[in-house]
């Protein structure tokens, strides 16, 4: 057995005895904190009087600086500020995903020449990077022994951190093309890895992405067990990773979830739902600023007030990004060229008073879980096949192609495009947005689970959304059969019928792909792009395409439960036409109804029944027996007329206990209400909803 392919397997085992750990020994400290910080520039040492001042105003518990030059980290230690003033100190490894070969070089060691250290390549030889980088391949020799394990190593026994924060550790797949890569994938699978994917070679392309997400798992065990050696008690946080990018289970050395999310509301929210709906603590970090990172242009205080409803509803902590900062921007408007002029004291102002909005609702958001009652799915392996997909395009002569942290890449005629973060260079897929749209703004309570909570909960829900979910585990599909069959309800979309489940939808196995169709919804006319013609074996046809007659809606009765499917791809179209969505086609809701009656007729004896704008976001959290409506007023960033606006909002909820009193908070005010057996009735006005407000139901 070759070197390499006992490294494999030795690691291989060590993951899979460890991941049985998973989520274990958490820092406390962690779980205890509310508000982060993540400083917006490396500031020099010269500024820590204003930097101090930013953390005890906005009352930060964790402060991110970045490891670039750590003179004010060292400054801070002389002082014991952090023990004084009583935060933790977070150490952030930039571009650690990708490590291009400058972050090699912290500890002013150089490896560029060293034997066995590669860079990642593309299949002609190219450099394969972002930007202009080269970055390094984790499976060659140098880098996987002792370049990575000694960097953390002795990077954390000399800044002795409370946590690491590790960035671009998003890359679930980027694909080398190295000797090393190369023939280790070959003694493992013993075939060739592909370089252009083919109608007939989609399995290969499976293997080959799966070989490359194996190879980042083990550089993130490589890095955690490091970092352990050195100091056993520091936190290791790998940003996005096992979150919408990675719907995984995550295993032993991931012990939060973090995301950074600039200034895009709806990821942000869809990210909180995720975070919420997990077992691990989470923060989540927007930035103060409206224009770039490190720009200069702030937010609104509304806008960081609707940022920070989003994040602690659900549960998680809020992490400031930009902050602290002083007054030298990165970059600033109109072309991103600086450095520019920053207002230090605008950001500080609202990071005080996003602080104080936060710490008001502090008691109701903390420790709180959410209360099952629907779910959709973020299956791995649909979310995967996105990625292999995008990774042959194969780019055009000039072609400029926008990267997910909105930089800009020309690529070169021909060139196999290998950065591959998200399906499109988006977070998630259009199809995943829509329905989490759809849920949202019908006022369901749910959550977004993956494949490996699904396992372990999914008869607590009585409600399953199935939105192109194309690939699904043998597993999961067993689970889902047995779920409808025990009495629970799933509404599936689209390219699910190719999961595998026919039988429960009551359908025959001949579908086949069709030509995009017209639905006509009132005032409001839809072209579906993608349309699966299919042939009803028990279901029953609900509605039918206006041109074809083929059906559109099914119902199957399966067991206890039903089973409703849609042919087409409606939760893309939703994304579409949604307020809250980035291409606003209309100024209907007919398709907001269409869809919230099906989801009705679904859960019309349920427990949880809601009435507002659309624009209202709800989550039914609990805590200790004691339950949590969380109300957010999110129409600052709806993107549609609000003429329409019903005024109240209409709440009934049944519960399993008789409340002791029922109060809105913060300000614990009174509330008109009616309680019969067990089922609380009420009513409240929409603008006493100054973005988030919680109506506090204690046992």
């Amino acid at each position: 057995m070759s070197k390499n392919a006992f490294y494999v397997l030795v690691l291989s085992f060590l993951f899979a005895v460890n991941n049985l750990n998973a989520g274990a020994n958490n820092c406390q400290w962690y779980d205890d904190s509310y508000i982060h910080s993540h400083i917006s520039l490396n500031l020099p040492a010269s500024d820590i009087d204003f930097v101090i001042k930013q953390i005890q105003d906005a009352k930060v518990d964790a402060v991110q600086f970045h490891t670039h030059d750590n003179e004010l980290w060292q400054l801070i230690d002389k002082r014991n500020l952090a023990e004084k003033i009583g935060f933790k100190k977070v150490a952030t490894i930039n571009h650690a995903g990708v490590w291009y070969e400058g972050e090699a070089n912290f500890l002013r060691k150089s490896y560029n020449g060293r034997a066995g250290y590669q860079y990642r390549i593309n299949p002609d030889g190219s450099f394969a990077g972002r930007w202009t980088r080269k970055h390094i391949c984790f499976n060659s020799p140098a880098v996987y022994s002792e370049i990575i394990p000694t960097f953390y190593y002795d990077l954390v026994k000399q800044l002795q951190p409370d946590q690491v924060w590790i960035d671009e550790a998003i890359i679930t797949v980027n694909l080398c093309y190295c000797k090393y890569c190369t023939d280790l994938f070959k003694q493992q699978y013993k075939m060739e890895p592909p370089t252009k994917l083919t109608d007939k070679n989609h399995n290969k392309w499976v293997k080959w992405v799966d070989f490359h997400r194996d190879t980042f798992r083990k550089w993130m065990e490589t890095v955690y067990e490091s970092i352990q050696k050195a100091k056993p008690d520091t936190l290791v946080t790998f940003n996005h990773s096992y979150y919408i990018e990675q719907p995984e289970e995550p295993p032993y050395f991931v012990k939060n979830l973090s995301g950074d999310i600039h200034k895009d509301t709806l990821e942000l929210g869809l990210y909180a739902r995720y975070g919420g709906s997990s077992d691990l603590p989470f923060d989540l970090m927007p930035g103060l600023g409206d224009d770039t990172w490190a720009g200069v242009k702030p937010k609104t205080a509304e806008q960081i007030y609707n940022d920070i409803s989003i994040i602690i509803a659900h549960g998680g902590r809020w992490n400031i990004g930009e902050y602290p900062t002083n007054f030298t921007a990165l970059r600033s408007e109109p072309k991103f060229q600086g450095p520019g002029y920053r207002r230090a004291d605008l950001y500080l102002d609202l990071a005080v008073k996003g602080s104080k909005f936060a710490y008001d609702r502090k008691e109701f958001c903390v420790n709180t879980k959410s209360v099952p009652y629907a779910a959709m799915l973020h299956s791995a392996k649909t979310h995967y096949s996105h990625v292999i997909v995008n990774a042959n395009k194969i780019t055009e002569d000039n072609e400029l192609r926008k990267t997910t942290d909105g930089d800009f890449q020309k690529n070169e005629k021909g060139k196999v495009n290998s950065r591959i973060y998200w399906p499109d260079h988006k977070f998630i897929y259009d199809d995943l947005l829509g329905a989490y749209q759809s849920l949202l703004e019908n006022h369901i309570q749910f959550d977004i689970i993956a494949e490996y909570q699904l396992q372990k909960k999914l008869e607590d829900y009585k409600l399953l959304v199935l939105a192109e979910q194309t690939y699904l585990e043998e597993a999961t599909i067993a689970k889902i059969k047995s779920f409808v069959a025990d009495g629970g309800h799933i509404i599936a979309s689209g390219s699910t019928i190719a999961a595998g489940m026919e039988d429960v939808l009551g359908l025959n196995a001949n579908w086949t792909k069709a030509a995009p169709e017209q639905i006509d919804l009132s005032k409001q006319k839809l072209i579906l792009d993608n349309v699966w013609q299919v042939n009803t074996a028990n279901a029953e046809v609900v509605k039918k395409y206006q041109d074809s007659n083929l059906p559109f809606v099914t119902k199957n009765v399966y067991g206890k439960g039903t089973a409703i499917y849609i042919s087409g791809d409606i939760f893309k179209q939703y994304f579409k036409s949604s307020g809250y969505s980035h291409e606003i086609k209309g100024e209907d809701d007919n398709l907001r109804y269409f869809i919230g009656e099906l989801l009705d007729s679904c859960l019309a004896k349920g427990d949880i029944k809601f009435k507002a704008d659309p624009w209202i976001e709800i989550a039914l959290r609990e805590n200790n027996g004691n339950v949590y409506l969380h109300i957010i007023n999110r129409d600052i960033n709806w993107r549609q007329r609000k003429e329409s606006s019903l005024g109240k909002i209409e709440a009934e909820i049944r519960l399993n206990f008789t409340p002791k009193q029922i109060r809105l908070q913060p300000g614990n005010e009174n509330i008109d209400y009616s309680i019969d057996d067990k089922t609380i009735k009420l009513s409240l006005e929409q603008e006493k909803i100054d973005f988030h407000k919680i109506v506090q139901i204690s046992k």
